[in-house]
């Protein structure tokens, strides 16, 4: 029934990134970043380790956005405890506009 069982917390999520501009440019390794935090580990032997948080949200309105070689845009997911936790889900990118070079994680959605 769960009574006395003292799990790990859960993950924070990743928040949420907005960004509007004529213009976004990234250089010299800038990451642009909304990762989910790992679960901790249980509190009490015998209990479970807490969950994964989410990658959060990325969104950039520019008419061009670059990024050059070593600069990204990422939305991972936080790791679950190694005790039985699961990890979260992976966030989500969305770019309106042009992109030019750079990486992304996970593959963005463009309009």
């Amino acid at each position: 029934n769960g009574a006395g069982l003292h799990p790990g917390a859960g993950g924070s999520g990743g928040g949420s990134v907005s960004i509007e501009a004529d213009t976004v440019s990234l250089a010299h390794s800038s990451k642009i970043m909304a990762h989910g935090s790992p679960g901790m580990p249980p509190t009490q032997s015998g209990s479970y380790g807490g969950g994964g948080g989410s990658g959060g949200s990325i969104r950039i309105k520019a008419r061009t956005t670059t990024l050059d070689s070593t600069s990204s845009i990422v939305a991972t997911e936080g790791a679950g405890s190694s005790t039985h936790g699961g990890a979260g889900a992976v966030g989500r990118i969305y770019i309106e506009g042009s992109l030019v070079g750079g990486s992304i994680s996970p593959t963005a959605v463009r309009e």
